[in-house]
């Protein structure tokens, strides 16, 4: 497993034995970072998150073990889709739907400002 110059390991270019392809860096948070990927068959973009297994508190196992309880609801519920839980290198990978841009995104287009209209929108959400 390859390492960046802090020592941390590198995220791999696919994961769960090539069926996910990797592609550019979304973002980071506390816990980890997200990646856009694509499923290889399909093509469909989906969000991948990468955790690091020595996390102390690790948090992807149980996101993604509540995405999969929400995966066949009687009605729609507005949950991203599963994808993917595993392994992979010295991560725990999360496949899921990728929804968008983020809140933080749509702000910083609005120049910090959302119309009345947007902010309803955003709320009724």
């Amino acid at each position: 497993m390859a390492s960046n110059t802090q020592g941390k390991p590198r995220v791999p270019s696919s994961i769960a034995n090539g069926k996910f392809e990797i592609g550019k860096k979304l973002g980071a948070g506390c816990f980890g970072e997200v990646f856009r990927a694509v499923i290889s068959d399909s093509k469909t973009e989906i969000a991948v998150k990468f955790e690091d297994i020595s996390n102390n508190a690790p948090q992807l196992e149980h996101e993604a073990a509540m995405l999969n309880l929400l995966r066949n609801p009687i009605q729609p519920q507005g949950f991203a889709e599963f994808y993917h839980f595993g392994k992979e290198g010295g991560f725990h990978v999360l496949a899921m739907e990728y929804l968008g841009k983020s809140l933080e995104d749509r702000v910083q287009e609005c120049s910090g400002k959302f119309t009345p209209k947007t902010a309803c929108l955003v709320a009724s959400q």
